[in-house]
Parts: structure tokens; sequence; C-alpha cells
């Protein structure tokens, strides 16, 4: 229930079949459950709840193109529609990730995360020096 409240839903009812089964209805836009909505569900269930959904109608949102900046360039395959009050902590996690993936070189990499066409969140990738090792002759 707590995964549910954390995206956006609207709670509908509950069912008790038994006392080991229960269903649970929620409203839930289709973005927040493309977004690793069922892996976080089967780690908090320790994988005993399953996900069924249809489609319900269409509704407005406060809704924002985010992009992902590597270097100051658009990755649009990084650029994605997202709910405007998420759009940080989203941005954040992709940018975690990719600090984790991107190797580092001799010169700083900037990851930036703008929403409209204005920086919202910024990480760099750290340089990597190299240590050049001198032999030292003994006579």
């Amino acid at each position: 229930m707590e995964l549910c409240q954390n995206r956006r839903e609207i709670y509908q009812n509950i069912e008790y079949y038994d006392e080991f089964s229960t269903i649970i209805k929620y409203l839930l836009p289709l973005n927040e459950v493309i977004f690793d909505f069922f892996d976080k569900l089967k780690s908090c269930t320790r994988c005993y709840a399953n996900l069924d959904y249809e489609f319900s109608e269409y509704r407005e949102s406060n809704l924002a193109k985010m992009d992902i900046l590597i270097n100051g360039k658009v990755i649009d395959l990084f650029s994605t529609i997202v709910y405007k009050p998420n759009a940080y902590n989203r941005g954040l996690e992709i940018i975690k990730k990719l600090e984790n993936i991107i190797p580092r070189y001799q010169f700083e990499i900037a990851l930036q995360v703008a929403l409209n066409n204005k920086i919202i969140a910024r990480s760099n990738i750290k340089v990597v020096f190299k240590i050049y090792l001198l032999k030292t002759f003994n006579f």
C-alpha cells in the first residue's frame, strides 16, 4: 500500500478472500506503473504480490519533458515525460546510475537534468589521473 501511495494513487477498495489472499485496487497513472513499479512490488512483498492492470481513462496531469545532458549535449535516448513534482528525484536516479556506468576519462564529464530547457540537477564524473612511474637507477 505504501508503494502505491508514493506514486499518485487513488485508492478504490480492498477485498479479502481468505486470511492469506487480498486484492487491493488502486487507480495509478500508467507512467508510474511502467517505471520500476513491478520490480519494487516484488521486492517489498518477497515475490508474493502479483500485478494486473487495465486501462481506465485519460486524465490531465502536471507533466513536463525531462532531458539528460552529457557534456552539454541532449541525449534523446534518455528524454522522457515526467510528473513535474517528481522530476528532480527521477533525474537524480538516472544521473546516479549513469555515474556508475560511464567510465572516468582524463577530462571531467558533466551530467545534467533539464526540465523544459532549465537545468534542475547536475553531477560530474571526476577526472582520472594517470600516475607515471619513473624508474630510478641505483649506481
